[in-house]
């Protein structure tokens, strides 16, 4: 960690990290690159239709009347939204948020929590009303030796590098450093599972990281789960 840390400090870089305390100081620009991330052709989370008919689209393709019924068009995300999502996070019993600043720019995010599978899956992985796909999900997980004990999971709820940002190193060496944070943790945690999609540059850099793909929700995203101990 002191290695990727040092690096980073070198390139004019610094972790932060966020707590309910200080989130203040940094939630506008959370919410700005927030924005900017999840508007990517992956996700096309920019616009959606006010009417809840499931239309979205990133900023180059928005229209002005949603296509699909003319209701009207309105952010996928407000900077509300996105401050209530992150004290959410940080009201969770074992959480952790990360930042990374260069000049009070935000240049990356991350941001999870560990939980029992049944409240994470409750919470963020949709999959109450399946019974089936939560089997299938459990059955995965325990055949790649993921430990489903109590408050084991660790759930990478939320993660991005801005637009402005990406380098090839500097998504690995991120995930890698979060990683390394769980570990050093007094609280340590054993495994880790992210929900990505197969089009998102965070899919190759999991899968050259050694996770493995426990769960594909078959869906227009490509949204699947990854899993891996982090022992």
């Amino acid at each position: 960690m002191k290695n990727t840390l040092s690096t980073l400090n070198q390139k004019g870089f610094e972790i932060v990290s966020v707590t309910s305390q200080n989130m203040e100081n940094y939630i506008s620009g959370i919410a700005r690159v927030y924005k900017d991330v999840f508007n990517s052709s992956a996700w096309r989370e920019w616009v959606k239709c006010s009417s809840l008919c499931w239309f979205k689209a990133t900023f180059e393709d928005a229209p002005g009347v949603c296509p699909n019924c003319s209701g009207a068009i309105e952010d996928f995300y407000s900077n509300i939204e996105i401050q209530e999502s992150v004290e959410q996070v940080l009201s969770k019993t074992y959480s952790q948020c990360l930042l990374l600043l260069q000049e009070w720019n935000v240049a990356w995010f991350t941001w999870g929590w560990r939980d029992t599978l049944q409240n994470i899956n409750a919470d963020k992985l949709w999959l109450w009303d399946r019974t089936e796909a939560f089997d299938a999900l459990i059955r995965n997980l325990e055949k790649n030796d993921i430990d489903l004990s109590s408050w084991e999971i660790y759930y990478q709820s939320e993660t991005g590098i801005s637009p402005s940002y990406r380098m090839k190193w500097l998504g690995t060496s991120l995930v890698v450093l979060n990683e390394e944070y769980l570990r050093s943790n007094a609280q340590k945690v054993n495994s880790i599972i992210q929900r990505t999609s197969r089009n998102s540059p965070m899919y190759s850099i999991r899968e050259n990281l050694g996770y493995t793909e426990v769960f594909s929700y078959d869906d227009e995203d490509q949204r699947v789960l990854f899993s891996r101990n982090n022992y």
